[in-house]
């Protein structure tokens, strides 16, 4: 049966009949179906997934944390809070559009995966423990600063009248805060650089696989 030039053909790839109608665009297969599977997992996923990630990452800082503050339970609840913050922060940033569209590229895809995962590996296995702790000095001066600005009278950092609630929270919290910003620059660092070595690797062999 051949088709006439007003009817529509169930082949997508099938041109026009009319030379005047311009060609129907079609997004690529593969960005459809990681839209798919965006939509499919949704907004629980995308959470729990930086739930465990931050706080997996967060945890040789948390330990540190724990020995600078002596485990106050304002030190506890401002280092829980200032993760939390990372991890709804990561969340909204994945769910918008654009990143999204960012992630349909496999490079970026496969480097910001290789980044994470190692940044993982290495806080359970404590490969980074000298740069966890430089950074986590850096983080308790910052803190001090921010204890200093909102209560004056409060001496130093460790002081036993920075045991109350209140200044403790805001002494962990800001650190974990200023930490976290360290810490995402010298990933964002690695990913950066694990995306170079993929874009000569795995394109390459995309040409010589076509």
């Amino acid at each position: 049966m051949i088709e006439s030039p007003d009817q529509e053909s169930d082949n997508p790839y099938a041109t026009s009949a009319n030379p005047y109608q311009a060609a129907p665009q079609y997004a690529p297969v593969q960005a459809r179906v990681i839209e798919d599977v965006y939509k499919k997992r949704g907004l629980p996923w995308i959470f729990g997934k930086w739930l465990l990630i931050c706080y997996l990452c967060a945890g040789p800082s948390f330990f540190f944390g724990l020995m600078v503050t002596e485990g106050t339970v304002g030190a506890i609840t401002g280092m829980v809070v200032g993760v939390f913050c990372y991890v709804a922060g990561y969340t909204i940033f994945e769910c918008t559009p654009p990143v999204q569209r960012l992630l349909q590229d496999r490079i970026i895809r496969r480097a910001a995966t290789i980044g994470y995962l190692t940044r993982i590996v290495f806080s359970l296995f404590p490969v980074l423990a000298p740069l966890d702790m430089f950074l986590g000095i850096a983080s308790t001066t910052g803190g001090s600063y921010v204890l200093q600005l909102f209560y004056p009278t409060s001496g130093a950092m460790l002081g036993a009248e920075n045991q109350a609630f209140a200044p403790a929270l805001t002494f962990s919290f800001s650190a974990t805060i200023i930490q976290g910003a360290l810490m995402n620059v010298v990933l964002l660092g690695f990913v950066a650089l694990v995306y170079g070595v993929c874009c000569l690797v795995m394109d390459p062999l995309k040409r010589s696989a076509g």
